[in-house]
């Protein structure tokens, strides 16, 4: 099953500033690891968007699924940091977790299964598309029990 998602929407989204504060640094401090572990800076727009895009994927357009994305997006930064800390760096898979876990909460249920469903399409083409080399760990080998 391909689940197909629109592009990003990024016009209609602000990026809003969080000032610091002696429990959490400014979002510009957050590094989010990506997948190929390289760092970049946190930011709560790319978490919104997503959000939108999942709703569009499963419902019409509509001010207000914008509206609750946005509100999703700031309670996963919210939960992100609370839970996990944001005086350390963030891996890629942590944030979309809990945008899982922030869309069923919610009890968007259809949504949160398409999402899900994106992301194990995506994994799926990553894995196909990694050369046979980089399949498995340096140095790791498969011996067989017999030989």
């Amino acid at each position: 099953m391909t689940l197909h998602i629109a592009p990003p929407v990024t016009s209609v989204f602000r990026r809003r500033r969080r000032e610091a504060s002696p429990e959490l640094p400014a979002i510009e401090e957050v590094a989010v690891i990506k997948r190929d572990g390289s760092p970049v800076v946190f930011e709560t727009a790319k978490i919104q968007s997503a959000i939108h895009r999942a709703f569009l994927a499963t419902k019409d357009d509509s001010e207000a699924w914008r509206q609750k994305a946005e509100a999703l997006a700031h309670e996963v930064e919210r939960d992100l940091f609370a839970r996990l800390g944001a005086r350390r760096p963030l891996h890629i898979e942590e944030i979309q977790d809990r945008v899982e876990i922030a869309l069923m909460r919610d009890e968007q249920y259809a949504v949160a299964r398409n999402y899900i469903l994106y992301r194990e399409e995506r994994a799926r083409l990553r894995q196909e598309q990694m050369p046979a080399s980089e399949a498995l760990p340096a140095g790791l080998q498969v011996q067989r029990s017999d030989g």
